[in-house]
């Protein structure tokens, strides 16, 4: 079957492509061709870039979960007075709920790294699974353990007859070490959905550049 002009035409609109009805035969057919690769390759770029920029938005906002979270424990950090006022107060209750949600923000940055095979993010991720090990029988002892995966789990019961001057000691060397890696990871995340942006930017302005030679709507 012939390939009229008008064809040419009907299947460029379909695809939503403007329409040179100033073209003829194979030249038009060709144009409309290569139109339509470059816009089968913008949109794939467009679409991985997407979803490579939103697991970096993800990745930054949950390392910055555990960094808030990992601040209440670290004794780096000034005016710390989580264990100062269970001391004070003789109550257990807020440091078991923080240390459950320190675990539970440390799960889930461990969570979401093991599923990036990026160089950098996977050696922060080798760092984190095991940044509990030179206290592991230590906060096994006091109701706290880590699985193969360097998942967290917290035994509240146990928890609540914990020696509160070692828990200090041992959750505060992991939550700055948790601290540290997790700044990195958000800063990494951040400048790598920064830069996927620009190369989007960057793509969709070369390709403007490129499709304007065929002179669609001229």
């Amino acid at each position: 079957m012939r390939v009229s002009d008008n064809m040419t035409n009907e299947i460029a609109k379909k695809a939503g492509l403007p329409i040179n009805m100033r073209g003829a035969g194979e030249s038009t057919k060709n144009t409309l061709l290569e139109a339509l690769d470059n816009k089968k390759i913008e949109d794939d770029y467009f679409t991985d870039s997407a979803v490579d920029t939103k697991k970096m938005k993800e990745l930054t906002k949950t390392a910055d979960n555990l960094i808030d979270i990992a601040e209440t424990f670290d004794t780096d950090v000034k005016n710390n007075k989580l264990f100062e006022e269970a001391k004070n107060n003789n109550d257990m209750s807020n440091v078991i709920e923080k240390t459950k949600s320190f675990a539970s923000s440390y799960n889930d940055l461990l969570k979401i790294l093991s599923s990036n095979n990026d160089g950098l993010f996977s050696l922060y991720y080798s760092e984190l699974k095991n940044a509990y090990s030179d206290y592991k029988n230590e906060f096994a002892d006091m109701g706290i353990t880590f699985d193969k995966n360097g998942y967290m789990s917290v035994d509240e019961e146990k928890l609540k007859g914990a020696d509160l001057d070692s828990l200090q000691g041992y959750m505060g060397d992991l939550s700055h070490k948790a601290n540290f890696l997790a700044s990195r990871v958000s800063d990494n995340a951040s400048a790598q959905a920064e830069s996927i942006s620009n190369r989007y930017d960057a793509y969709g302005n070369i390709f403007s550049q490129g499709t304007s030679r065929y002179d669609y709507f001229g």
